[in-house]
C-alpha cells in the first residue's frame, strides 16, 4: 500500500518544498509521490476498500491523495562540466505503468536551467496500489547538481461513483 498520511481533518493542501543537493549519477531519484490520506470518517456509506482499519478505536476513511507542481523545477550544476538531467513522471494507472519523458537536458558547468513542469498532477487512484504517481529526476554525473522546486499536496477532488452529467 502506498504510503498514508494521517490528519485530524480534512487536507485542504499543503506546500511542500521538493529538493535535492547532489543527485546520485544514473539512478532516478523520486522528488514527490502522492500518497493516500486517513481521515476521521465523514460518510454514512464507506466501501470496505475505504474503511482504515489501522487505528483500532477509531473510525477512519482512507481518501486518495494529489500532488500538484506549482512551479517550474530549477537544476543548478555546481561543476565545471556538461551534465545532462532527465525528468519523468512515472504514472501508476491500472493494470500498467506508463512514464512521461522530459528531453534529456544538457547543463553547462556552472548555470541552471528551468525545467516547465508546473500544472503536472501526480494521482494515486486506488488505496490498494503500492505507488502513487511519481516524479523523478536523474543525473549523469553523480553530486554535480541540485534541484528545487514547489507542489501543493492535498486529497485529490472527485465525483462520487453515482455522479451522473446531464
Amino acid at each position: 500500500m502506498a504510503q498514508i498520511i494521517y490528519t485530524d481533518q480534512p487536507s485542504t493542501g499543503k506546500s511542500i518544498q521538493l529538493f535535492q543537493k547532489g543527485l546520485p549519477a544514473d539512478t532516478f531519484v523520486t522528488l514527490a509521490e502522492a500518497k493516500i490520506f486517513s481521515i476521521p470518517r465523514v460518510s454514512s456509506e464507506l466501501t470496505p476498500e475505504l474503511t482504515d482499519t489501522s487505528r483500532p478505536g477509531e473510525e477512519r476513511e482512507l481518501v486518495l491523495g494529489e500532488m500538484f507542481i506549482n512551479a517550474p523545477l530549477l537544476v543548478s550544476n555546481k561543476t565545471d562540466s556538461v551534465v545532462e538531467v532527465e525528468v519523468i513522471i512515472k504514472k501508476f494507472t491500472g493494470e500498467s505503468d506508463f512514464i512521461y519523458l522530459a528531453p534529456k537536458i544538457s547543463i553547462p558547468g556552472k548555470e541552471g536551467v528551468r525545467i516547465n513542469i508546473q500544472g503536472q498532477t501526480l494521482l494515486i487512484d486506488s488505496p490498494n496500489r503500492a505507488n502513487g504517481d511519481r516524479l523523478q529526476i536523474k543525473a549523469s554525473m553523480g553530486d554535480a547538481l541540485d534541484v528545487f522546486g514547489s507542489a501543493t499536496e492535498s486529497a485529490a477532488a472527485a465525483h462520487a461513483a453515482d455522479t451522473e452529467l446531464v
